[in-house]
């Protein structure tokens, strides 16, 4: 992650004004590294990497393997502070709430393709986030407006966005 946002910046600052790699990049950027510590070592905390992965996944259960993924995607998603949004309020929200910012920034810079919804809703763990969706077609998504979620048609969104997101946008 450092050295992916270290090359934007280095090339915004050289040569274009744009990043070269988006937000979905560096959020599979935490994937990725993931698996190449997960293939790099034989031995993890002790534990036997072969044996580890070999088991074949049991649906509701959360393996070893699970944990040291899903460590690294939320180590890359800390990474993905929306511009402008201080550090330490991005601590502060829950993962309806970093999404829901996340995705109104991207929303900003012109990125409306429905899987960025869908990939950052799985990477924020966030489950229906459909109850969010404003539109849904392939290349034109947006979200709800913050204060449309409190509509009775939107309880679970609504109910997500509840700490100091809510309090700020009201």
């Amino acid at each position: 992650m450092r050295t992916l946002t270290g090359l934007n910046q280095e090339t915004r600052n050289l040569y274009r004004d744009e990043s070269v790699f988006e937000d979905a990049d560096l959020q599979m950027a935490g994937y990725a590294a993931a698996l190449r510590v997960l293939t790099r070592y034989a031995i993890i905390d002790g534990r036997d990497m072969t044996v580890e992965a070999i088991p074949p996944r049991v649906k509701g259960e959360t393996t070893f393997v699970d944990d040291l993924i899903a460590f690294a995607v939320d180590t890359a998603n800390q990474c993905l502070v929306p511009k402008g949004l201080p550090e330490k309020h991005w601590k502060e929200f829950n993962n309806a709430e970093r999404f829901y910012l996340k995705l109104i920034d991207l929303e900003a810079k012109g990125l409306k393709t429905l899987d960025n919804y869908q990939n950052f809703a799985k990477a924020f763990k966030v489950r229906d986030f459909r109850a969010f969706m404003g539109g849904q077609k392939a290349n034109h998504a947006r979200l709800r407006a913050l204060w449309s979620l409190e509509d009775l048609k939107c309880p679970k969104a609504a109910s997500s966005i509840q700490s100091v997101l809510r309090a700020r946008a009201l």
